[in-house]
């Protein structure tokens, strides 16, 4: 509506005469503020409306220079959009009426109408353009995404012929919109099996069920939804359905499945036997994947290495570094001895290859069984020994991690002695940094507190009191993070047997 308050009119009409009935009829619309203009020919009219900031026209179909219908075509020619509502004689009301399939809106008699009809009439012209307009806006715009939607889109009738194929998606399939429209669906699947999938789900959404599967078609992995399609009182006339190209996803998801199987097989099978110390390690990825990374690595001279790290971030990209530090930390432990010789070595091959400003934590222990004590290097990690006495000792990170700087030296510490009943923690920061719903972090404090209260447990089974402890606190929230833990439990010494006499 040109403004808020005021409807502008045109009035098209050769007779002055007609004019003149016709605004005085307009000028008693009461409560319709009105603003009318006159035109008496088409091309006058023609003219005007082109010039815009009219809402409605009253348009008489005899003009000088067009009569009947062809009056009614150009006008709604020259305004598509613009509301028509035709003033007819009752000799041409047929005519009238038939101009409503050629635009108007709605057709007034001359000399019955009264000024309540008029602004009737108006109000239902303007309104029902208006809503005719919405809903060829929707339609455009329903057709516009699906012609740029990355799927196909189709319907088929009850004889599962198709009646309209839409969507960008089409375009793997070699076809454009509307091409297969006419053809049943035994014919572009060139099957008569009713049990083939895709027609198979079509025969249980004309019986009214809707189906979803994944169905290969011309070298690629599609994943369809089929229903029932509906007219207005509900009857199943045929099918709707959809199909989204997910061949791109299959083949990530089988190239992460295959990561995921090479991964599992490069962690430890089990955990070594080691004389006097009970060892356990294990993972908990958030994604097929992980960053994180445990390992027991024999060392040459029989020490046990045992190593734990957390790449930044985590999926197959962290979980690819991961495989490669592996690599570096187990050859190089075959020719060094002291766990700091063996990060700064790492991080060094570790600088010359990430370059994404990733970099990874880590702590190598090594393990002396017969000595009973370790010495560590921790970069950017650190561990804990919880004591038989009840104390929690720190083994503090002894440089930056791995990749941020191959020039920074990691330092080897210790040793540090271990009595019987002490517990070493290894772990990931993935178990104290799960969160509450309430936005809280499980801690370090907490993690050692249930460490502490089941440090009886064998290290196995503590591991796993540990992981279900920090997600129990998660209250059903999503892991945030890789975990990965190793714990060693120094057991009590045998007693050395007396000799025989």
């Amino acid at each position: 509506m040109s403004d808020a308050a005021t409807l502008h009119i045109l009035l098209v009409d050769e007779a002055a005469s007609g004019r003149d009935q016709a605004q005085a009829a307009l000028a008693d619309a009461a409560g319709v503020p009105l603003h009318v203009e006159t035109a008496g020919d088409l091309s006058a009219a023609v003219d005007r409306v082109r010039r815009g900031g009219l809402d409605a026209v009253l348009l008489a179909l005899n003009l000088p220079d067009s009569r009947g219908l062809a009056t009614c075509e150009s006008l709604h020619a020259a305004a598509p959009t613009l509301p028509i509502v035709v003033l007819s004689s009752l000799d041409d009301e047929q005519t009238a009426v038939e101009s409503l399939e050629r635009g108007a809106q709605d057709y007034l008699v001359r000399g019955g109408f009264e000024a309540g009809e008029v602004a009737r009439s108006l109000r239902y012209a303007i309104g029902r353009s208006r809503a005719v307009e919405r809903m060829r806006s929707s339609e455009s715009r329903l057709r516009m995404l699906c012609e740029q939607l990355p799927a196909i889109v189709w319907t088929t009738d009850a004889g599962l012929t198709f009646t309209s194929s839409e969507g960008s998606g089409l375009r793997v399939l070699n076809l454009h919109p509307g091409e297969i429209v006419g053809r049943t669906l035994y014919d572009y699947f060139e099957t008569t099996s009713d049990d083939y999938l895709p027609i198979a789900a079509a025969r249980r959404a004309l019986d009214g069920r809707s189906e979803s599967f994944d169905h290969e078609w011309m070298e690629r992995m599609f994943h369809v939804h089929v229903e029932p399609l509906r007219d207005e009182t509900g009857t199943i006339v045929g099918t709707i359905g959809a199909a989204l190209d997910v061949s791109d996803r299959k083949r990530m998801e089988a190239t992460l499945h295959a990561a995921e199987e090479i991964q599992q097989s490069l962690y430890p099978r089990a955990a070594p036997l080691v004389a006097g110390f009970d060892i356990a390690g294990a993972a908990f990825p958030v994604e097929e994947t992980a960053g994180d990374y445990f390992d027991f690595i024999p060392m040459s001279d029989g020490a046990l290495g045992l190593v734990v790290g957390d790449v930044s971030g985590h999926g197959l990209p962290a979980a690819l570094l991961m495989i490669a530090l592996r690599a570096y930390l187990r050859s190089l432990a075959d020719i060094r001895l002291h766990p700091g010789e063996i990060l700064n070595a790492a991080n060094r091959f570790l600088a010359s290859d990430i370059n994404d400003h990733r970099f990874v934590t880590l702590f190598f222990l090594r393990l002396d069984p017969p000595g009973r004590s370790l010495v560590y290097g921790g970069a950017g990690h650190c561990a804990y020994v919880l004591q038989a006495s009840g104390k929690v000792l720190m083994l503090p990170s002894t440089g930056l991690p791995l990749g941020l700087d191959p020039e920074v030296p990691i330092d080897t510490a210790g040793p540090v002695a271990i009595e019987p009943g002490d517990v070493v923690l290894l772990l990931t920061d993935g178990f104290q940094e799960s969160l509450s719903p309430q936005r809280k972090l499980f801690g370090l404090e907490r993690v050692l507190s249930a460490a502490a209260a089941d440090r009886d447990r064998p290290a196995a089974e503590l591991i796993r009191i540990l992981h279900a402890a920090s997600r129990d606190f998660a209250e059903g929230e999503p892991q945030r993070d890789d975990m990965s833990a190793i714990i060693i439990k120094a057991l009590p010494v045998p007693p050395i047997p007396a000799h025989a006499p």
